[in-house]
């Protein structure tokens, strides 16, 4: 799935990164079950965090929505998104076996 952002669907954005890092977790997890999946059939995760942000913010929000699943990763701080609002972007790669 493509880079999720912490828009909620009235199209509003979460205050602080704490709350975007939520919001992304919940996009991703209607994308995942609109098509039959959940959380354990993620298997790759690329975050993307604008410097100076908390990385802590988005692990308690990973840990959260994963629990123990721990799919490959790749955390890395850029220094802006496409919208400079934009905080963090998370692209997932997930798979039904």
């Amino acid at each position: 799935m493509s880079g999720q952002v912490g828009i909620r669907p009235d199209g509003s954005l979460g205050a602080t990164a704490a709350e975007k890092a939520e919001q992304v977790f919940q996009n991703i997890g209607l994308i995942l079950k609109a098509h039959e999946m959940d959380y354990p059939d993620i298997v790759k995760l690329v975050t993307y965090m604008v410097v100076g942000q908390s990385g802590s913010d988005m692990r308690s929000e990973r840990r959260k929505y994963l629990g123990k699943h721990r799919p490959c990763a790749t955390f890395v701080f850029v220094p802006q998104l496409f919208l400079p609002e934009w905080l963090l972007e998370i692209e997932v790669i997930a798979a039904k076996v």
